[in-house]
């Protein structure tokens, strides 16, 4: 009966064998093929040697094309926040305290959905970078509960600055007068469609407090 000693002897046997014979190497191609002949004639007369080594040859597949990948989807996965990634950047911040500037948002609001200017609001004051300002302009809204709705959060939330415009003007005309509340070193334009801020603090922490 072989040991596993003599089957690999055996094995180096045939290899040295067929290099001869072909005065070369065995391309990628004829390798596989020729590992598996080998274990073959093991596990022929000795299935306690040939079947494992059989087991462990791995099947020649047929090359696939990759899947293409999301640049920004592929960063934002490769980047998502995790306990220790917070940890760090509120140590950085808390390094810069003192001398943190303040970030305005700029947010002009005509009419808006209330769930998705809360959900607006919230994912600011979900920000672990702290100095922002919200700064809201109505745009002449028809419905009245919307000044009531703003003010209510306003009491609530300290950093929250608005304007009522008196007539309706534009996008444009609504976001200079947001703009002009203002106070901060910094002006951010959220995209309107979007219904949530992006996070603040690593892009602060880039700017501000320097690489990591």
């Amino acid at each position: 009966m072989l040991t596993r000693l003599a089957a690999l002897a055996f094995v180096t046997n045939r290899a040295v064998a067929w290099i001869k014979r072909n005065r070369r190497l065995p391309t990628g191609a004829e390798f596989m093929p020729l590992a598996r002949r080998a274990a073959s004639a093991i596990y022929d007369g000795n299935s306690h040697v040939g079947r494992p080594l059989q087991s462990k040859l791995p099947t020649l597949r047929a090359f696939r094309i990759p899947k293409t990948v999301d640049r920004y989807e592929e960063w934002v996965r490769r980047n998502a926040l995790n306990p220790r990634s917070v940890a760090a950047l509120k140590a950085r911040l808390a390094e810069k305290k003192h001398t943190l500037p303040r970030f305005s948002i700029v947010m002009p609001v005509l009419n808006p959905i209330f769930e998705y200017l809360d959900k607006a609001i919230e994912s600011l004051q979900g920000q672990l970078y702290p100095e922002w300002e919200l700064c809201i302009a109505d745009d002449a809204s028809a419905d009245p509960h919307v000044r009531t709705h703003l003010e209510e959060w306003a009491q609530k939330e300290r950093r929250i600055r608005l304007t009522f415009r008196s007539t309706n003007g534009d996008i444009s005309a609504a976001t200079n007068c947001a703009a002009e509340l203002a106070s901060a070193a910094f002006l951010f334009f959220p995209p309107p469609e979007r219904r949530t801020i992006a996070r603040l603090s690593r892009g602060m922490c880039a700017l501000y407090c320097g690489p990591s």
